[in-house]
This record gives structure tokens, sequence and C-alpha cells, in this order.
């Protein structure tokens, strides 16, 4: 090989744990980890009775969270500075999917009207102005059967 001799460049080698050459995290476990652990203490905050019930569910839905905002939020950015046709196809489609694994989460959790309806009926409880009943089925049919006999004048 010709041609003139190295310059002498000397950096120091990549520490672990660099953010050099991250873009949005998405694809970064150790990123989505930090995020999703910051979604679920605000969860476990506002929904302490989860956490003990369904720890994988939650876990689930705290990283599929943390994996969409990361891609939103890097979306947004490239479309601001640079126009909606630079955002590369396939974030498009791993949003898509992102949106997709969080709404599945969030209805086997009951964070949604349909997955609370949905647990509600599968648990034996029914709904009470927006809110899960405390009580189970037999005691609301006892409660009917009481109900019942007041209003037929037998109670």
């Amino acid at each position: 090989m010709t041609g003139s001799p190295a310059r002498g460049y000397s950096w120091p080698p990549f520490e672990k744990g660099h953010m050099l050459s991250v873009r949005h995290g998405a694809f970064s476990p150790r990123l989505i980890s930090e995020r999703a652990a910051t979604i679920y203490a605000e969860l476990e905050e506002r929904c302490s009775w989860l956490i003990a019930t369904d720890a994988f569910a939650v876990d689930t839905w705290c990283r599929a969270s943390a994996r969409l905002g990361m891609l939103q939020e890097y979306i947004e950015e490239v479309a601001a500075r640079d126009g909606i046709p630079a955002v590369k196809p396939y974030l498009w489609s791993e949003a898509s999917r992102a949106e997709s694994n969080v709404l599945k989460a969030e209805e086997a959790l009951g964070l949604s009207p349909a997955g609370r309806a949905k647990l509600a009926r599968d648990l034996g409880q029914g709904l009470y102005y927006g809110q899960a009943a405390e009580r189970p089925l037999e005691t609301l049919a006892g409660e009917g059967a009481r109900l019942r006999k007041i209003r037929s004048g037998r109670g």
C-alpha cells in the first residue's frame, strides 16, 4: 500500500455502556429497561393492586410502553427536523407493532374500558359506576335476592 504514513490519530476505545451510536434506544434492552422502570414506578403509585397480581403482564406493558414512547419521540424528532418523508418505513412499522403490544397488554391488565369489563366478567364481578365491585358474584346474587324480596313485599 502506498501513501502517507498514519497521522498518529489515537482515540480511546469505546467504553461499555457508551451512548454514541444510540438514535432512539428502542432496540436497546438496557435503555428500554431504564425507561420501563420509570413507567413501572408511576403504575405502582396509581394501580398498586396490579403489581402483586399480574407481575408478568405489568412488566410486558411497561416495556412495550417504554419502547413505544422511544419510537414515537424519535419519529416526532425526525419529522420535525427533516419532514415526515424522512422517517424510515421500518420505524413506522416498529411503532405500529409496539402500539399493538401496548394495547394488548392494557387490555390484559384491565387498563382499558374493554379490558376492565372483560376482567370484571371473568372474575364474576359487576361494574358499578365504572369501577369493578369488590364483592364476588355470590354476594351480588344474594343481594339481588334480598332486594327482590323487599320489592315484592316479603322482606
